[in-house]
This record gives structure tokens, C-alpha cells and sequence, in this order.
């Protein structure tokens, strides 16, 4: 449950963020919002240019190298930024709106390809802002042209447009963004006829915060962000007053105070507090049906979350991040169950610096307990889970 709510409030908010791990931020008990950091780009567009000629570099541990981008920076007396990412990640299944309660929207005759297209940024300077616009695309189409089977009208495709603006304050005090997410499919059966039909597919987010500095040590962050979003499809049949539809609706909120406080130099401590809502409904209208509206509802607060952090040097070119998150939530899916539990997780990495090279880490624990796997002799587990590589281009 805790997943899915998860995953609505990830693709609902940060439409044009798919391809941002943050493992830095992670790593100091994922207080993105409180941060700066040039994760911040992908949800804070404004911050884009702040960014200029940088390569990024995403790394799982399962041997992925999940996605690379750079950050162009294009003229002298007017600069922009231009930011191109890619990714080799999974496809976007639209399966994945729809929630636990919901089964399988789509019968893939053919199955879903590769169709994380691209992410891109845009930044620069406008009067006493720094505007910021991202665009993700993703899409994959098939059609069947089988000469053994002409008339073969088989057609499957889905494709979503992801658009976000954002605005910074040139001093960095505060970010706003929006973003407004577009989506398509074709499901045709051989004969031509619709197997599945669009009905709407939309989604909207926004996101805000501001830094306020209260002594040159300690600085408090407000944020809020929200999100909202309609998916349904139709089921086409005749007579068309049969037809059957699904309609997944999704609502989520979160407002918190972070802090981030500097007790000794080279030493930082991030806290954040707040409260979460996140609501899934889904309904089910089939007119043979009795009743003819079934409504499954899945609703988690959390009331409050923490996140706390640290990042301390250890050497010049070393640093150490850790952090804890604890979400105390109420999860309540309606007609089934209600569950009230404390979601509490910890992180531990390290940061890198050689010259312009940052590498950040997302880090195993068993690699202090156990040791290396040469010294060990365990060889199960992962030095690293995620890892960020930054260059600098200048």
C-alpha cells in the first residue's frame, strides 16, 4: 500500500522528474524540498540555471547505468541552459496510475516497448527570476502488418507529454513550479475495432518554498505541493450504452517546515516536519451491473513525517551523509481495512570530490558489518545501491 501511494504521489507530482534519483538528498533522509542541490532542477525548474555545463550520471545495484544527461550552456551576454536526459529505466506502463485495486486496464496482444524517450530543461535569466521549463516524453506504438494475415488490423500504443515551468528568485530565497501532464493510447483488436479507449488522461502539480534565514547558522524552509489527476478509460461494446469505463482519480497534498542548520564549519544538519494526504479512488461503471457504480478508495495520511539529515567532512575529498525518515501513518482502504503503523527508514552515503568529479552514494551497511566480499567472503550483497556521478564542464 505504502508503495503505491508512493508511486501516485511520485508520478503525479514530478511529471517531468523521471529521470532524477537525488541520491544525495536521499541519503540525508530525502529532504529534497529542504536542500539545494542539483536534483532540485527536475521539480524546481528555475533552478535549471543555476546548473550550467554539468553530466549527470545514474547508477543502480543492479548493474544499471539507468540515465545520463548534461546541462548546455549556450551564450555569453543572454546565457540559457539547456539540459538533455535519457534514460535506459523500464518502460511507463499505464498500468501503474491505476493502483492495487484496479486489474490489469490493458491486454497487451503485443506487449508494451521501450518508451522513455527523453527529459528535457530549459533556464535562464528573466528580470529578476530564473525561469525554468522541462518537457518528458514518453512513447512506444506497434502495429501489426503481418503478410501472411493482412487484414490484421492489430494497433497498440501510449504515449504521455509531460510540461513544467517553474520560477527562482535570482537570490535563491524561494522556488515555485508547476507542471500539467498529457497522456494517449490506442488498443485495437485485429478486426479494427477499439479494445480500449482514452476518456481522459491528465494530471496537475505544484510545489513551493521559501528559505528564511533566522541567524547565519540556521535557516527555515516552508514548502507545499499538491497534486491532481483523472485516468479513465472506456471499454467499448455494442450497444454503446454497455459500455463499461474505469476512472481512477487521485489527490495528494503535503505542507511542512524544514530547517537547515551549519553547528560547525563544513558540517550540515537538515530537518524536515509535516503532514501528507494522499488519496486514490477508483470506480468501476458497468451498466449490466449491480450496482451499476463499484467505488474502491484508498486513502493514506501521514500525520506528521519527519526527515532528518547530516553531512560532515571527513576528509577534503570525502564526506559523509546520513539520515532517517519516519512517516506515522493512517492508511485506510475502504471496506477492506484500516492500519495505523510508524514507516520508518535510515540511509547512509558518502560523497566523493576529485576536482570536478562528485560521486554520490547511496551506501550498503553490510559493507560495514560484514566488510568487503574479499575479506568476507560473503558475496551477496551490494557495496552501493545508487550512485551519482557530477562533472563539471568548465
Amino acid at each position: 500500500m505504502k508503495k503505491l501511494l508512493i508511486l501516485i504521489l511520485a508520478l503525479s507530482l514530478m511529471t517531468v522528474s523521471v529521470y532524477a534519483t537525488g541520491t544525495r538528498t536521499m541519503t540525508m533522509g530525502n529532504n529534497g524540498n529542504v536542500l539545494v542541490d542539483d536534483a532540485n532542477q527536475f521539480s524546481f525548474y528555475g533552478r535549471t540555471f543555476n546548473y550550467p555545463n554539468i553530466a549527470v550520471g545514474e547508477f543502480e545495484a543492479s548493474d544499471d547505468f539507468t540515465s545520463f544527461g548534461i546541462n548546455w550552456k549556450f551564450g555569453t551576454d543572454k546565457p540559457w541552459v539547456l539540459g538533455t536526459y535519457f534514460s535506459t529505466e523500464s518502460a511507463v506502463n499505464p498500468d501503474d496510475f491505476f493502483g492495487s485495486a484496479t486489474p490489469a486496464m490493458f491486454s497487451w496482444d503485443h506487449g508494451l516497448e521501450p518508451n522513455r524517450r527523453i527529459a528535457l530543461l530549459y533556464g535562464r535569466e528573466l528580470g529578476s527570476f530564473n525561469f525554468g521549463f522541462g518537457f518528458d516524453y514518453v512513447s512506444s506504438s506497434w502495429q501489426s502488418e503481418d503478410p501472411t494475415d493482412p487484414a490484421d488490423q492489430s494497433e497498440e500504443a501510449f504515449s504521455t507529454m509531460g510540461f513544467g515551468i517553474g520560477l527562482t528568485d535570482t537570490k535563491g530565497k524561494w522556488d515555485i513550479a508547476v507542471d500539467i501532464g498529457l497522456g494517449s493510447l490506442t488498443d485495437k483488436a485485429a478486426d479494427g475495432a477499439l479494445d480500449t479507449d482514452k476518456d481522459s488522461w491528465t494530471d496537475f502539480g505544484f510545489r513551493g518554498r521559501y528559505f528564511y534565514e533566522y541567524n547565519p547558522n540556521i535557516t527555515f524552509v516552508p514548502h507545499a505541493e499538491g497534486a491532481f489527476g483523472t485516468h479513465s478509460v472506456v471499454y467499448p461494446v455494442v450497444p454503446a450504452d454497455d459500455n463499461t469505463e474505469w476512472k481512477s482519480t487521485k489527490t495528494a497534498f503535503e505542507f511542512g517546515v524544514g530547517m537547515n542548520v551549519t553547528p560547525a564549519n563544513n558540517v550540515l544538519a537538515v530537518l524536515d516536519f509535516g503532514v501528507q494526504s494522499q488519496t486514490l479512488k477508483n470506480e468501476f461503471t458497468d451498466p449490466n451491473a449491480d450496482p451499476t457504480v463499484d467505488v474502491k478508495k484508498e486513502t493514506m495520511t501521514t500525520l506528521p513525517f519527519w526527515k532528518i539529515g547530516m553531512e560532515a567532512d571527513v576528509f577534503k575529498w570525502l564526506d559523509i551523509r546520513m539520515g532517517a525518515t519516519s512517516d506515522w501513518e493512517s492508511i485506510k482502504d475502504e471496506g477492506v481495512d484500516k492500519t495505523s503503523r510508524a514507516s520508518n527508514d535510515t540511509y547512509l552515503g558518502f560523497g566523493f570530490h576529485f576536482g570536478r568529479l562528485h560521486i554520490d552514494t547511496y551506501t550498503d551497511p553490510e559493507v560495514f558489518l560484514n566488510g568487503f566480499d574479499f575479506i568476507s567472503g560473503d558475496g551477496d550483497g551490494d557495496m552501493n545501491m545508487y550512485i551519482s556521478a557530477l562533472y563539471e564542464m568548465f
